[in-house]
């Protein structure tokens, strides 16, 4: 894999997360709402979410020590991994860093969780990279999403990736 890292997100990381998510808003990758002021700090702190008792996890992504993007994910009950947003600076896209960043966050939660854990993302229509990333990653797309927007699961036990597609 590509020498791709991974530290966690702080406070001061908050312009060069802000940064990407304009320009994903601009392209409607993200809802505009995103910039309201507030929610990129409470995703950067890691507060439980008391609605769906998810942490949000921020990182940025790291290529031989150099900030290239930013991830954010969630640990629900249930072995759910939830991917929320994720984006790349400009010159890192279309070169095969999202599918290693992917591939590697994968890796690190299977090995770390007592059973094999839900993989879920939600992603804009808008998005084709992002897409791309998703089914190169094996995930599989739900139908019945919420309009301009896709949801992909990937799950080891495909009888029950199976059901989640289903319900």
């Amino acid at each position: 894999m590509k020498n791709i890292d991974f530290r966690e997100a702080t406070i001061q990381d908050k312009i060069f997360i802000e940064k990407l998510f304009i320009e994903g808003v601009k392209y409607n990758h993200y809802k505009a709402s995103i910039l309201d002021g507030s929610t990129i700090k409470y995703l950067i702190k890691g507060e439980r979410n008391l609605l769906d008792n998810s942490i949000p996890q921020a990182a940025i992504c790291c290529l031989n020590n150099k900030d290239i993007g930013f991830l954010i994910m969630s640990s629900r009950s249930g072995g759910i991994v939830e991917f929320h947003y994720f984006s790349l600076l400009k010159e890192y896209r279309n070169k095969g860093y999202g599918d290693t960043i992917v591939k590697k966050i994968q890796a690190m939660y299977k090995q770390n969780a007592k059973n094999a854990p839900i993989f879920m993302a939600r992603c804009s229509d808008s998005s084709s990279a992002m897409k791309k990333v998703f089914v190169n990653n094996n995930f599989k797309k739900k139908e019945g999403s919420e309009s301009g927007w896709s949801t992909y699961i990937k799950c080891d036990d495909k009888t029950l990736e199976n059901d989640l597609l289903n319900i």
